[in-house]
């Protein structure tokens, strides 16, 4: 068959009125809700894939093989596939609807931990000398007893200070929320 043939072109315009179907079915079959805008981008696209090299692909479709619709069905889902496979790569967290996420991506998991980390940093910077220095030795790990040593104050004092600094960074980070 010639590119420019009778036959090549009634191929084409009945691959052409199946194409909207097959990429629906494709997408659906890969999880993929398309949108109208995309079926017919796809579809301009696969017809151009169809016209390339003197319509080399569309010369491959045997009918003593199999029937046209099943095809066109074959090739639709072959390129869905490759186009949501290429896609996917460049998709954003924001583009992915939330009832596809099962579990909260690590890309937002740390952005979240981020954010506290930032606010955590924020709410210390504004406390007094003293609850900085504390708050620092308990992150260093040191016991009460150490502390309280250390900044030569009774162990009592230091562990009301614990608490009520406690209790003012968690009120701080939940308002931050």
């Amino acid at each position: 068959m010639s590119p420019n043939s009778p036959e090549v072109k009634e191929v084409l315009a009945q691959a052409t009125a199946l194409l909207d179907q097959a990429i629906r079915q494709a997408c659906l079959h890969l999880h993929h809700q398309p949108t109208p805008a995309e079926v017919k981008r796809l579809k301009q696209r696969l017809v151009v894939i169809l016209l390339e090299d003197d319509c080399r692909r569309l010369r491959t479709f045997d009918p003593q093989k199999g029937r046209l619709e099943s095809w066109v069905r074959t090739v639709a889902q072959r390129y869905v596939k490759q186009f949501l496979g290429e896609e996917k790569r460049w998709l954003g967290l924001e583009a992915v609807p939330p009832k596809l996420l099962i579990q909260a991506p690590e890309q937002e998991e740390r952005l979240l931990e981020q954010e506290r980390q930032e606010l955590l940093e924020e709410t210390l910077r504004q406390l007094q000398l003293l609850e900085q220095k504390l708050f620092e030795l308990w992150r260093q790990g040191l016991t009460v007893l150490q502390i309280a040593k250390r900044v030569k104050m009774t162990s009592c004092a230091v562990y009301q200070r614990k608490r009520g600094l406690l209790k003012k960074l968690q009120g701080r980070l939940a308002k931050g929320r």
